[in-house]
């Protein structure tokens, strides 16, 4: 977006609509850090205990 300047939020650029079609599904899906969490927790939740050495 930031290569194609103002042209990158127009609708004469593919990328604009893009972006504009994808937004509203960023704000209901939530945060990037929401999920980065759920997927940690997933994992360690998955993960075998570690054997005290």
């Amino acid at each position: 977006m930031q290569i194609c300047g103002s042209l990158g939020i127009s609708g004469d650029v593919l990328l604009g609509r893009f972006l504009r079609e994808v937004r509203p599904f960023r704000v209901y899906d939530g945060p990037t850090e929401t999920h980065k969490w759920a997927i940690a927790r997933r994992a360690l939740k998955d993960a075998a205990p570690a054997s005290p050495a």
